[in-house]
């Protein structure tokens, strides 16, 4: 493997083999436990009762992680005590049928445990029998109620137990020996350790030990001992945690405040103007007419009555004017129609000023709170953008505290698990895992066996800065896609909630979109480099078809020339065709010939030579033209 791919493997994706083996634990008990179930019940009693308790510990041979009432809890109460587990006691009430308590603690009971369990259900005669025949007369049997079935919960097949766990103090020593190099060793022991003679020294100390024990109904004691699965970090003996942990909320010298009871006064006032407007609503009655009895017409067999039902239901006022006058009480004579008159019996100012009262209310338990209207995302119209942005901002510097502990108790519940599982795995000797991931990929791990002898911190990040800025990332998919990203990758994106994660992402998006730039412009520059080859090889061959031109030329002239020369040496020496001045027996004008041929053999030999000699020459200098280039492609890779 090259050395830039090593690089890059122990940049992005090393992990060693405790550390994928601790993210894959906590994943598998996540899914397996139903994790973020128990942690969305635990902070819904954080922000209604103000205490967030959860219990780790090991279930038939495995490790076990739920949430515990904190109304049945009860613990160590320091006054800067902020996290339960680092208290010195706690102690939780549970109401459970005899099959759960057999179930969970089975391990930690016997036959006779489950006998007397049997008994503090169903009332079954005990052991105190008495003198008296039971065959005959039953008046000599005791029955025994271990527990009271009248307990809030309903039904008496249940039993109240309670698991109480303090801190203790167990004697350690530190002795001190030589190993085979010679080299002074210490080595941390029990009580139970008895010298052997080879010591150089024997320190005693005192360390931390959690105990645990079980009742049930009133007198069933069982499981009183030390806890199995406690965590001892090497840097610190004394880190010992009660195995419940949870966290008090605004406790800070004074009794633990909630959300709930922060509102409580306001919801108060709240009840009590609906109370109020509810009357007030009772008593509008609008408008109401005023008017004389005695001109309703009885004569019509209309009594006041159906005078009102007729009023209500068809909208007509029946009168009879002859029958409501006074000055003529035989009835000869219609009344004056003026005895009518109104009355304005609404309520409406007050309903209103009750309506306006309890929304200043509600105002005002959003501000307290921290969720106004924004944030629950009641925007209306008129608002600006940025009015709304800045109003979610300021409600989450609210809130922002309350989510920080309750992310601290979950980092501290699953830092607990993780060692927890580690003794328990180590106990039962287990070797793999396997699980199905929620987009359907398997995990098969190994567990190493440096897994159960590390110190391992888990940490969590939630925080609402961290959702902002995924939100942001995601929102970067649709201008990473049309820069090269692809469809796997951002669904890769849009489906991971981990921030470092998205990030890596885009940074490795971003590195292949520069290699695939620079390989662009480099094929680019290759591209031109060859055009620009082409245009020389072509100017090259122009020039040299030039020159063949030229040379071409210069032979025919000097064939011409030497023509000319013959026939002017030809006719100089016409009429002496057999004149031999050399007497060698060949007349003159044959050696003249001859020698204008070999001449001229010459030259052609001597231009074939350079001809040659420059196609060579060429030749040559494009092989190193290539090799060069060949050379340089090789050092840019």
């Amino acid at each position: 493997m090259p050395p830039e791919q090593i690089a890059k493997y122990m940049d992005k994706e090393y992990k060693d083999v405790v550390e994928n083996t601790a993210y894959h634990t906590l994943t598998y008990l996540r899914e397996k436990l139903n994790l973020d179930n128990e942690f969305i019940k635990g902070w819904k009693d954080a922000l209604i009762g103000g205490y967030e308790v959860y219990y780790c510990g090991v279930l038939n041979s495995e490790p076990y992680l739920e949430r515990v009432n904190p109304m049945y809890f009860s613990f160590d109460k320091s006054p800067d005590l902020e996290f339960i587990e680092d208290g010195a006691w706690c102690c939780r009430k549970m109401r459970m049928p005899i099959t759960e308590v057999y179930d969970r603690y089975y391990d930690k009971l016997d036959s006779k445990d489950l006998s007397r369990l049997e008994e503090m259900v169903a009332a079954v005669p005990g052991r105190n029998m008495g003198e008296k025949n039971e065959v005959d007369s039953f008046q000599g049997i005791r029955l025994h109620y271990f527990d009271n079935p009248l307990y809030d919960a309903t039904g008496k097949g249940c039993i109240n137990v309670w698991h109480a766990c303090w801190k203790s103090f167990k004697k350690i020593f530190y002795v001190t020996t030589l190993d085979e190099s010679g080299q002074p060793q210490v080595d941390i022991v029990d009580e139970t350790y008895k010298k052997v003679g080879t010591e150089l020294s024997v320190e005693p100390d005192w360390i931390v030990e959690v105990w645990e024990g079980y009742r049930a109904g009133d007198d069933m004691y069982f499981g009183i001992q030390p806890i199995e699965y406690q965590h001892v970090s090497i840097d610190n003996p004394n880190s010992q945690k009660l195995p419940y942990c949870g966290a008090i909320y605004s406790a800070t010298n004074s009794k633990p405040r909630s959300l709930v009871s922060i509102l409580k006064p306001l919801q108060y006032m709240y009840i009590v103007l609906w109370y109020r407007l509810e009357l007030a609503i009772a008593r509008d009655k609008g408008k109401i007419i005023t008017m004389d009895i005695t001109q309703i017409p009885k004569s019509m067999g209309i009594t006041p009555e159906r005078w009102l039902h007729y009023l209500s239901s068809v909208g007509v006022n029946f009168v009879n004017p002859y029958e409501g006058n006074p000055s003529d009480p035989s009835g000869s004579r219609a009344a004056a129609f003026n005895q009518f008159g109104q009355a304005d019996l609404t309520m409406s100012n007050v309903i209103a000023e009750y309506i306006q009262l309890m929304q200043k209310i509600e105002d005002l338990a959003g501000q307290i709170s921290g969720i106004t209207a924004q944030r629950e995302g009641a925007v209306s119209a008129s608002e600006l953008v940025g009015n709304v942005e800045r109003s979610v901002v300021q409600s989450s510097h609210i809130t922002e505290p309350l989510f920080w502990q309750h992310n601290q108790v979950k980092r501290h519940a699953l830092n607990m698990l993780l060692n927890t599982a580690k003794g328990a795995w180590a106990e039962t000797g287990k070797q793999k895992l396997s699980y199905i991931f929620d987009n359907g990929e398997r995990a098969f791990i190994n567990i190493a066996s440096r897994f159960y002898y590390e110190d391992m911190d888990v940490f969590v990040s939630d925080t609402s800065k961290d959702l902002e800025n995924i939100q942001k990332l995601q929102q970067l998919i649709q201008p990473a896609m049309q820069n090269g990203a692809s469809l796997l990758e951002a669904a890769e994106i849009l489906t991971n909630d981990n921030f470092n994660i998205i990030k890596q992402k885009l940074k490795d998006m971003q590195a292949r979109q520069e290699q695939l730039q620079q390989q662009q412009m480099q094929a680019e520059q290759e591209q031109a480099q060859m055009l620009q080859q082409m245009q020389n090889e072509a100017k090259e061959q122009e020039l040299m078809l030039q020159e063949a031109q030229m040379d071409l030329q210069r032979y025919q002239i000097d064939q011409d020339n030497q023509t000319k020369i013959a026939v002017a040496q030809i006719s100089a020496y016409r009429g002496t065709e057999e004149k031999d001045q050399d007497q060698n027996g060949i007349p003159d004008p044959i050696e003249i010939g001859k020698q204008a041929l070999e001449q001229q053999k010459i030259d052609r030999e001597a231009y074939n030579k350079r001809y040659e000699a420059k196609q060579k020459r060429e030749i040559e200098e494009k092989k190193i033209q290539l090799e060069r280039e060949r050379m340089k492609h090789e050092k840019d890779l």
